[in-house]
Formats: structure tokens, sequence, C-alpha cells
């Protein structure tokens, strides 16, 4: 991840040398703080053969991780103007989460023979505790302008790092005679990384580009690709997957500049939305590092699927 980083700069500094000298480019640096809402969900979804049931059986389980947090970084940017409009940029920024999700983790189990409507036979609910890390950059180039519009292409890699540590349980099961039961404990139950690389393509509007107030509208798409290990306390395994899948990424920025006569450099007041939507699919290792308690008359250790 440093690596990444250092490169990232490495390639912001390369491409502003030529140009530090002309009075049309900017360097810019910013504060900024966002308050993330959402979820990353985890499913998994197959089919094996029960030896003792001579039949095939479903097996579906759903984790959803909550997002609600609260992300301080910084943006930092080279611009390069011409007659007053950006002409080209290149912004990296950088955030990490605050504080620690205020939903908690849900975890849903199905079960049944193939062919028959699943049966969810457990369900409870965790807290939280995420160490989030979360790189953006773009590289835009103005192909269009009109008097109060001007229009870029951008090229453009999201980088994000979720590691969620999952304690206690709390909710219901039905046990192996069918009997609904309540179950909870305190223990620290589940440890889960996922990582996403994504690398971007797409437009960018900027609306009033020459006026003190602007309206800057992003929209990219691209493949994700997505890397995930979950350490299942409780039941001694380890899963680990990676796939490959999509993202589309949609943004606004209102901005308005303080000093009309310099905005390039001048401070500035801005708000943003985001909303990102990523789906894949992976191929997944299970190993039992130990016994699994949830499977009677049998040592687990060693087996994976």
């Amino acid at each position: 991840m440093r690596q990444i980083t250092i490169s990232i700069v490495l390639v912001i500094i390369f491409l502003a040398q030529p140009v530090f000298a002309q009075k049309t480019t900017r360097f810019s640096v910013a504060p900024s703080v966002k308050y993330g809402l959402g979820y990353t969900e985890y499913i998994m979804d197959l089919v094996y053969f029960d030896s003792e049931l001579s039949e095939y059986i479903r097996l579906k389980s759903e984790l959803e991780f909550p997002m609600d947090v609260i992300m301080p970084g910084v943006q930092l940017g080279v611009h390069s103007l011409r007659d007053g409009r950006i002409d080209w940029s290149i912004t990296v920024e950088f955030y990490i989460n605050a504080n620690n999700p205020g939903g908690e983790m849900t975890d849903r189990d199905w079960k049944n023979p193939v062919g028959m409507p699943l049966f969810e036979f457990s369900n409870t609910v965790s807290d939280a505790e995420l160490s989030a890390f979360f790189i953006s950059l773009r590289v835009g180039k103005l192909f269009l302008t009109k008097p109060k519009l001007d229009l870029s292409f951008v090229l453009g890699y999201d980088y994000q790092k979720l590691d969620y540590d999952i304690f206690g349980y709390r909710g219901w099961q039905y046990d192996d005679e069918g009997i609904l039961r309540q179950v909870s404990g305190t223990m620290k139950a589940l440890d889960y990384e996922v990582k996403y690389s994504m690398p971007l393509f797409g437009l960018a509007a900027c609306v009033n580009p020459d006026g003190r107030t602007e309206l800057n509208i992003e929209t990219v798409f691209g493949p994700a690709f997505v890397s995930d290990f979950d350490d299942h306390l409780l039941r001694k395994k380890t899963a680990e997957a990676d796939g490959t899948g999509f993202i589309i990424s949609a943004s606004g920025n209102a901005r308005f500049s303080f000093d009309f006569r310099n905005r390039a450099r001048g401070a500035f007041f801005d708000i943003d939305a985001d909303f990102k939507y990523i789906s894949a699919s992976t191929d997944q290792i299970q190993r039992w590092y130990g016994d699994d308690p949830a499977t009677d008359n049998f040592d687990d250790t060693g087996t994976y699927i």
C-alpha cells in the first residue's frame, strides 16, 4: 500500500514539473471530511452432496457489514489553466475512518435440499470495529468548452481497504432437533478484510466554470478487482477469495470561491456527494485450522472446501 501511495505522488510531481514555471499551473491542498453511509455485503451460496442424506444440499450465508463512519482526509491537486479554465488536472484524495460504524453486523444463514425453498436457521447481530483506508486518483483533460459548460475526459483509480473486527453475537438459531433457541456471546467472533482495486474512466462536467459558484459532476465506471480474507474464529476456519466485477460511481461537487479574482489559489468552500456501487463474484477456499464445534463427531482440522 505504501508503494502505491509513493508512486501516485511521484506521478503527480513528474507530470507537474515541466509546467510549474508557467503561470497557468496551480498546486492545491485542501482538507476534507466525509460522512459515509452504506454497507459491504458478503454472500456465500454453494451446493454440496450430503453423503448421510444422499442428496444435494444448498447452503447460503449472508454477512452485512456497516460503513456509516466519519472520514477525514486530504485532497491534493495539480491544475493547468487555459484562459481561466482548467485544461488538465491531476487530483488525489486520501481518507481514513475516524470512528467505528454505528450499525451492527448481521449474519444470516439458510439451508435446504436443492429444489426446496431455503430455510433460515440462523440470524444474529454483532458489534463491529473498522479500520478503513481510501485512495482516489483522477486525471482529467478538457475536450469541449461552452460559455457555461466544460466537458472533460476522466481516467482514474480507486482503492479501498476495509478491515473489520467483529465482537459478540446475539440472536436466534435452530438446533439439530429443530428447536428455536436464543443465542448470545461476548467473545471476538470474526476478522474480515476486503480490498477493492478499480481502474476507472468516464466524463466530468463543470457548470459555470468562470463564475464564483460552480457545479462539478463526474460519472465513471470500470472493472473491480476484489480480494477478501475471513477468519471465522468461532468455527476455527479461514476463507480466502478473489475475483472480478465492476464499479459504477457518480459524484457531484458544488463550490463557492471567496476570491473571485483568484479562484485558482484562493479560499473556497465546497460540498461533495458520492455514490459508489461495487459488485463482484469470487472463487473461495475455506480451510479449518481447528475442530469446528458446528460439526459433531468429526474433527475438521486440516480439511478444506
